[in-house]
């Protein structure tokens, strides 16, 4: 990949880890954090009286960038909210959010964010997307398989391209291609509309795959109970012929 100066130290690290085990990915819908008691309020007054009100994961999802990167190691921006409302999580996890996005998420929390403002300014991601230089692709998918939001177009055998709306820059891709034919560049600061779409994408992909998980799981017995069938029925054959 041809890599712009300046990003090498802010290398996501899912990028080389992306598809090992030990990389955390996004729980799809319906695993995600149970527990039911948030751990952050804020203070609200309504007709001269103050009351505390829990703080939802949707408020502070609407405020992240909806890369799905995974660079906070909650895999992506929905699991980091949820990470933030019930286990404390830190504020200061989101370089694509930038200093922008830690003093919105300090506000809404009621968390004073000075201390790591520096530190974000040095860690601090540009708006990016991923662009394949098409001739050299193989057409391996491994990064359709990789991306979040379902922006890379392509099948087995076949030239990829990156659809550079839907793309959020995670980069992600990266790490799985094996020609290393993917660059990444900078484009100017995400639309609402796009966050908006990112964040759908994300959400239908985490659907797909937890249906697709518990479709294995259900067939996988059968195919067992095939496998071993097949198999008693080759031995019973063996011994029907050894007897004549």
């Amino acid at each position: 990949m041809r890599r712009l100066e300046g990003l090498q130290k802010n290398e996501n690290p899912l990028n080389k880890e992306a598809l090992r085990d030990g990389a955390k990915s996004a729980p799809p819908q319906g695993e995600r954090i149970q527990q039911m008691t948030p751990t952050n309020f804020r203070t609200v007054s309504t007709n001269g009286y103050e009351y505390m009100k829990s703080i939802t994961p949707e408020e502070i999802d609407i405020i992240l960038p909806q890369t799905q990167c995974g660079l906070c190691s909650y895999g992506g921006c929905m699991p980091y909210a949820e990470a933030i409302t019930f286990e404390k999580a830190a504020i200061n996890l989101c370089p694509p959010g930038g200093v922008k996005t830690l003093k919105k998420l300090g506000e809404l929390l009621q968390q004073d964010p000075t201390p790591f403002i520096t530190d974000m300014e040095q860690k601090a991601k540009p708006n990016m997307v991923a662009v394949i230089r098409e001739p050299e692709c193989i057409g391996c998918t491994k990064c359709i398989q990789a991306c979040p939001v379902d922006a890379i177009l392509g099948s087995a055998k076949q030239m990829h391209t990156i659809i550079a709306d839907e793309c959020t820059g995670c980069e992600l891709c990266i790490a799985p291609c094996p020609v290393d034919c993917i660059d990444i560049v900078i484009v100017p600061e995400s639309t609402d509309e796009k966050k908006n779409l990112a964040r759908t994408r994300f959400n239908t992909r985490q659907k797909r795959l937890l249906k697709e998980k518990q479709e294995k799981n259900i067939s996988n017995p059968s195919s067992m109970i095939k496998r071993q069938s097949y198999i008693q029925d080759a031995i019973a054959r063996v011994k029907a012929k050894k007897e004549k």
